[in-house]
């Protein structure tokens, strides 16, 4: 009986060993073959996030551009913008400039009419002042010039 329950015992043994390895096979196969397909997967999401990065450096790089054209558009017209006011502001310059000269014309001719007017004027007064005088001599002697009073 030694024999039979040794012989079972070995037999039980070996398929026990056989069942662990085949459990270690399949188990090693499961593993590899999840293993691969989280190879897989981790290679699609990491070429997924490369073709993302490199749409977004691309799109990055596009509204750059896009920006900076505008910087330029912006930077050319703030030329011409300051090329027509400094243009402005020369031509009014120059016409503030004639209407202060004609200004000054009318105010010296105005000044001069004055001038003339007062100068008429004081003419006037001055040969009224020529024709009352000499005063009659009766006027002298009321006021006394003719030495009789």
């Amino acid at each position: 009986m030694t024999a039979v329950a040794t012989q079972m015992q070995t037999s039980w043994e070996k398929k026990r060993r056989e069942k662990e390895a085949r459990f270690i096979h399949n188990a090693k196969q499961d593993l590899d073959k999840c293993l691969s397909e989280r190879i897989e997967e981790y290679a699609a999401a990491t070429a997924e996030l490369n073709s993302a990065y490199e749409k977004f450096v691309l799109d990055y790089a596009q509204a750059e551009d896009r920006i900076r054209k505008l910087w330029l558009q912006l930077a050319h017209d703030q030329q011409k913008l300051l090329a027509r006011i400094v243009d402005i502001s020369k031509k009014r310059q120059k016409a503030n400039e004639i209407n202060d000269s004609e200004r000054e014309k009318g105010q010296v001719k105005g000044l001069a009419i004055a001038k003339k007017a007062v100068e008429d004027i004081w003419l006037e007064d001055r040969r009224e002042v020529q024709y009352a005088w000499p005063l009659p001599a009766i006027s002298r002697s009321v006021h006394g010039t003719d030495g009789t009073h």
